[in-house]
């Protein structure tokens, strides 16, 4: 048998925590021993003697009344047990990080004991379900390092037999045999299916088949036991019983050891380190999502654009959007790295985006090449396809800040941007009527996206027009404009607004363009309007958001305001002509 080549940490932990990590972390504590007796082999003769806690201390009586709580035949077994439950009396958990990263119980087999930091012991207090949250951590850890130590026990015998009767082979009847003779802790069966002795045999059968007799009459006991110890199957044992233990016993489960007091803890140590605690990446969103997994094994069901999803993958999804390119960008690595759980969310997320957008057919076109990219591992970058979703999500809460990331991008993101204005024609009736109301926000923001891309290349040159000193459109604007429009409540909220917005920011902001132009559309009443609406064209790119206001405020069965509406369709098609024109340049 070869012996195990990686160190695990056995324990309760979030993140990547090394044991090395962790021995150190639990070394630098102050500790006392809780319960049972300090064990100090050969291994560490630098170990000092631990202070025990007097039985009449208040954590002491508070770890009992734990105890009780326990089912009585591995009560029994714990206090019967050579283990030990070690107090690390500090105000933290036994390794802190970050609100993502840290450990709150370790298991030190060689020393046969449990650490436990003394701030749980007062918040699961606080919560006010103190006695059965401890029980969960105390029967988790408890059952790991009994299994331990029930493979110990049965190494031990066998060393005995193998010195006795060199070649004596611990086939599968010695194994039963010892383990039977050993167990304290695991309750028996007829059914197999049923019994946790057996559960034990048939995990350790092949390991244990290939122990020589040379190995264990010969091998330190401890050492054979802990290469042979298999952590994950021991700790997903140990979670199956924490859990069975809960149900069978009506734990209360309004207050869960590991979602409220561990990562309750967690976060209030977070929060009083002024560490972050929303999710920045979309490893913390998806670790933020499997642990809500974790906890809720039912959870409860919401909707997500036209679905019904459970809960935690609607918060999940909505996280990836709001994390934009990160996010995104994100999620569809973790795809072609085939990491856990990604695989099943790509549908939900594919109709989610397309939920989210006035373009639905664009957004699965490319939703569905990000796939594949990660599916086929292609030889293609995501940017392009990346660009092409952000710039659609037009019915996301935070579009613009999409549409700023796009821009951002750089030139690897121009092509798509291109390809999307230079689709749009709107030369005909019928053109219009299917654009109207749809992708009009969308197409509007490429063009500011793609302005925004050329204006950064050209060192910040803009092609800005400054209306707000002419002369002439002060003078008309400062006189009542509301009498000449046929939607003076239009005029008068954009007017309040643009004059606000001047004396706050000054001419020199981009929203000021916008509200100005704003009110020139509107003045369809006076007798420079031709003449208005070319100085809004003049404009540029601010006017797209300012004719889209006129189409979403204006109905098409408003008689009285037709004129307006008209004159902003045409203005919207001479701007994206214009647009189309810049792309076709390479501008």
């Amino acid at each position: 048998m070869e012996p195990a080549t990686v160190d695990v940490n056995l324990g309760l932990f979030d993140g990547e925590v090394s044991h090395a990590r962790i021995n150190t972390a639990v070394a630098k504590g102050d500790k006392s021993v809780l319960f049972g007796e300090q064990t100090r082999l050969p291994y560490f003769p630098d170990d000092e003697p631990l202070p025990k806690l007097h039985a009449g201390d208040p954590l002491v009586l508070l770890f009992w009344k734990v105890l009780r709580k326990v089912p009585e035949n591995l009560r029994t077994a714990l206090i019967e047990a050579p283990l030990s439950l070690t107090l690390v009396r500090d105000d933290t958990l036994l390794h802190f990080e970050n609100y993502r990263c840290h450990q709150a119980l370790h298991i030190g087999c060689r020393r046969r004991t449990i650490y436990l930091p003394e701030i749980l012991l007062h918040a699961a207090e606080d919560r006010g379900y103190d006695y059965w949250a401890i029980a969960e951590g105390v029967i988790y850890a408890g059952w790991m390092i009994m299994d331990y130590l029930l493979l110990v026990d049965v190494l031990k015998e066998y060393a005995e037999l193998a010195r006795k009767l060199p070649g004596y082979r611990l086939g599968e009847a010695l194994q039963t045999r010892l383990v039977d003779d050993h167990n304290n802790h695991r309750r028996d069966h007829a059914s197999a299916g049923r019994s946790e002795v057996a559960e034990f045999i048939d995990g350790y059968k092949g390991k244990l088949l290939r122990v020589t007799p040379e190995q264990g009459a010969n091998e330190d006991v401890f050492a054979l036991a802990r290469g042979i110890f298999d952590s994950e199957l021991e700790q997903r044992w140990a979670h199956d019983k924490m859990e069975r233990i809960a149900q069978v016993f009506s734990y209360p489960r309004l207050f869960l050891f590991d979602r409220d007091i561990i990562h309750g803890t967690a976060r209030a140590l977070a929060e009083a380190k002024g560490l972050e605690i929303e999710p920045r990446s979309f490893a913390d969103a998806l670790h933020d999502y499997h642990d809500v997994l974790r906890f809720e094994s039912h959870p409860l069901m919401t909707t997500l654009g036209k679905a019904v999803v459970p809960k935690p993958r609607a918060v999940f999804l909505q996280t990836v959007v709001r994390l934009g390119i990160i996010g995104l960008r994100g999620f569809f690595e973790a795809y072609g790295r085939d990491e856990p759980g990604v695989r099943d969310l790509v549908h939900p997320l594919w109709m989610y985006l397309c939920s989210l957008s006035s373009d639905p057919a664009g957004i699965f076109s490319r939703a569905g090449r990000l796939r594949a990219v990660g599916r086929e591992a292609l030889d293609e970058t995501l940017d392009g396809h990346l660009a092409g979703v952000l710039i659609r999500l037009d019915g996301a809460e935070n579009y613009m800040q999409l549409v700023r990331e796009v821009a951002a991008m750089g030139e690897v993101v121009r092509a798509e941007l291109q390809a999307l204005i230079s689709v749009q024609r709107l030369l005909e009736e019928d053109e219009w009527e299917a654009f109207k109301g749809r992708k009009q926000a969308i197409v509007a923001n490429a063009c500011r996206a793609l302005e925004d891309l050329s204006s950064s290349e050209d060192g910040g040159a803009s092609e800005r027009v400054n209306l707000h000193e002419d002369e002439k459109i002060r003078s008309l604007i400062s006189d009542r404009p509301h009498r000449l429009t046929s939607d003076p409540s239009g005029v008068m909220m954009y007017l309040r607004t643009y004059k606000n917005s001047l004396n706050r920011f000054g001419a020199a902001d981009p929203d000021s363009d916008f509200l100005l132009a704003s009110i020139l559309v509107r003045l369809d009443q006076a007798d420079e309007y031709p003449e208005l609406l070319e100085r809004v064209f003049e404009i540029g790119t601010p006017a797209f958001t300012a004719l889209h206001n006129v189409f979403e405020q204006i109905p098409e069965r408003d008689m009285k305001k037709r004129e307006i509406l008209k004159q902003a369709r045409i203005l919207w098609s001479r701007l994206l002509a214009k647009a189309r024109a810049k792309t076709k340049g390479g501008k």
